[in-house]
């Protein structure tokens, strides 16, 4: 049970290292920056909840935007693997698109 703790831990922390990069360099950030730290690499709505969490602890804006009350009640792990499979640019796609074309895929 530890071990899948720790390595629970240090996914998160790998994807909230190379974000907050991004963020110190003011190179990217948001749904993009996220999907670029590679949140689909974490295994769980949860993980990534509290991914983002952590950026937010960090002094970040949340990555979500204005566009976080969208979801409140989907999953933050199927709607990343749905944008990253599927190479959604956010800046060219709708989030509530995307939103909606990662629930059907279910």
């Amino acid at each position: 049970m530890r071990l899948s703790r720790d390595e629970r831990n240090a996914r998160i922390q790998k994807v909230l290292d190379k974000y907050m990069g991004f963020r110190q360099r003011n190179e990217n950030s948001g749904l993009n920056g996220l999907v670029e730290a590679g949140v689909a690499t974490l295994r769980s709505d949860n993980e990534v909840r509290e991914l983002i969490d952590l950026i937010i602890k960090h002094g970040e804006d949340n990555p979500l935007g204005n566009k976080a009350h969208l979801f409140a009640t989907d999953d933050f792990k199927q709607f990343f693997d749905y944008a990253v499979a599927n190479k959604i640019d956010f800046g060219n796609n709708p989030v509530e698109e995307v939103i909606k074309k990662s629930r059907n895929k279910a």
